[in-house]
């Protein structure tokens, strides 16, 4: 069997081949943890904007139906007609 040798290649600032896919490896994995660092934070971010926006939304629901029930409370029942039937309210 005859063995294959590989012939070193050289750049211009005379790093071989090997050295320089070494040097560009340690260069993306250095990418590689920023980049995930970066997603871990913006989805903490994320999660802390979604319980925000769930607590805003509750209190809205809880106003307008404070809101609701005020002017259900303040508006005076028509004087030409009689009050509804217990079992009338909700059926339409």
């Amino acid at each position: 069997m005859r063995e294959i040798q590989v012939q070193r290649c050289t750049n211009l600032n005379g790093e071989s081949m090997q050295q320089q896919i070494q040097s560009r490896i340690a260069v993306l994995k250095s990418e590689f943890e920023t980049g995930q660092t970066k997603l871990q934070e913006l989805e903490m971010q994320q999660s802390r904007i979604r319980e925000t926006l769930l607590r805003i939304s509750g209190a809205i629901q809880v106003l307008e139906e404070m809101l609701a029930s005020n002017t259900a409370d303040e508006e005076p029942a028509p004087h030409d007609s009689p009050p509804a039937e217990p079992s009338a309210i909700g059926k339409s």
